[in-house]
């Protein structure tokens, strides 16, 4: 009786093996897609990351004259992922609470004016490249919900 029940078990494991191997045989034709994908991710992460950190940084710090610890703050903020971003670089530098507060409704505030202004423009200068309106929303607006509300918003826009 075990036996049946292992053998029952075996065939069941075995369909799931077959079938992650006919999924993983698929989605081969779609490898140069894959690729471009990753690519593309990784040139977005290199801007975040080494370009647009730096700039915001150097703009808060030296232009708008802020303390170290809020131009580290809001430079995470503004060029990585938003609030939590801003809230991790302030927990790891070791910022008051105000400054991970304060970035944050910034952010906020700016998300919800991006939100309903970035989709229009996106629909008017994007309407014949839809993924590139949808990467500019992710990227540009630095709230996970706003972000992907934006996106939506903009692929409704130029659908329509």
């Amino acid at each position: 009786m075990l036996e049946a029940a292992a053998r029952t078990e075996w065939y069941i494991k075995t369909a799931i093996v077959l079938l992650g191997a006919l999924v993983g045989a698929a989605s081969l034709r779609y490898i140069s897609l894959a690729v471009t994908l990753v690519e593309r991710s990784l040139i977005a992460i290199v801007t975040a990351y080494l370009i647009f950190w730096p700039i915001s940084y150097v703009i808060s710090y030296k232009l708008f004259k802020l303390d170290i610890k809020w131009a580290a703050t809001l430079a995470s903020g503004v060029s990585i992922c938003g609030v939590s971003a801003a809230i991790a670089t302030a927990a790891a530098i070791g910022a008051p609470s105000i400054v991970p507060a304060t970035v944050a409704s910034i952010i906020v505030l700016f998300a919800a004016i991006e939100l309903v202004v970035l989709p229009f423009i996106a629909a008017t200068i994007l309407k014949w490249a839809p993924y590139a309106a949808g990467a500019w929303m992710g990227l540009s607006v630095k709230t996970d919900s706003a972000a992907a509300a934006s996106g939506a918003l903009a692929d409704a826009l130029i659908s329509a």
